[in-house]
């Protein structure tokens, strides 16, 4: 009989965070610890170091996950952390965790750092041709301004975003960096921007192919390369942030093709605090404990 397994999450009233919780809430084999769920300010390092959680989830701003890993490594910890900030991203100690991409690249490891949630849709875009690619792709992102964190700073200020798509970090965006560190070889210009609404991501990736294809040659790779993942679905139409929000998987759709130019347009839509974040952080936390991927999140797949 399985036991049910604690999860400590620092940074509990986070966006992502909070979504977590409901998800650990609808899983049979895990609980969210007492501390998390009152979490006034934010647990200390010292206070995660005593707890004895299996799992702790570290969902805190960039650059500031660094006390309580260490902390945890002074301890000899063995609890298995999850980092939702992009500290670990680019450590290759640590498992990056993109079920889909990488889950055959799991091998016990106790540190997971958690993808960005461009990066998780640029990726799963690029990923079926990249061997097949003439460098570099080219992408643009919009995202929800939920993905600019709860504190208040430009990119979720609702009067500057009023009718507006603001594009930032027009040039060596983290996600950017984060998808050629993981796709080695390709080059990727990104450029991301915040929209009015609160959450759900969309992506335009425009790709040059070395060889030409047809449109249902392209669309049959993207049906292959993703027929067993049920968090993946391969859609004619252009896949719709809004209609994203509040579902744990991602839809690929819109392919064009220009095959005379060997050029080939796909589009990618997700929610950005799920399969962007507390949704994929759950697939990890699933992989690492050895139960079913998708415990837990069966209520929010289409």
């Amino acid at each position: 009989m399985i036991g049910v397994r604690s999860v400590e999450i620092v940074g509990a009233r986070g966006f992502i965070g909070q979504e977590l919780i409901g998800l650990i809430q609808e899983h049979d084999f895990l609980s969210v610890t007492p501390a998390s769920l009152n979490e006034q300010g934010r647990l200390s390092p010292d206070e995660v170091a005593r707890t004895d959680a299996s799992v702790v989830v570290l969902g805190l701003p960039n650059g500031e996950s660094g006390p309580y890993v260490d902390v945890l490594e002074d301890s000899k910890s063995e609890r298995f952390v999850v980092d939702l900030s992009a500290d670990h991203r680019f450590d290759q100690q640590w498992y990056y965790g993109l079920p889909e991409l990488t889950r055959r690249r799991y091998s016990g490891q106790h540190r997971i750092s958690n993808p960005g949630c461009f990066a998780t849709a640029l990726q799963l875009v690029i990923e079926p041709v990249r061997d097949g690619l003439s460098m570099p792709v080219t992408a643009f992102g919009v995202s929800g301004h939920s993905g600019a964190g709860s504190k208040p700073n430009p990119r979720n200020d609702a009067a500057r975003l009023r009718d507006n798509v603001v594009p930032y970090e027009p040039a060596g965006h983290a996600h950017e960096r984060e998808v050629m560190s993981r796709l080695k070889g390709l080059a990727l210009d990104f450029i991301p921007s915040v929209a009015p609404w609160a959450r759900g991501i969309s992506v335009v990736v425009n790709m040059r192919l070395e060889k030409g294809v047809s449109l249902a040659a392209a669309r049959a790779l993207y049906l292959e390369r993703y027929s067993s993942e049920t968090l993946v679905s391969v859609v004619d139409q252009e896949p719709l942030a809004h209609e994203r929000v509040g579902k744990v998987g991602v839809e690929i759709g819109g392919i064009a093709v220009d095959k005379f130019r060997g050029r080939l347009v796909v589009m990618a839509a997700l929610d950005n605090l799920l399969k962007g974040g507390a949704s994929q952080a759950l697939q990890n936390i699933n992989l690492a404990l050895g139960f079913d991927e998708l415990e837990g999140l069966r209520n929010h797949i289409d």
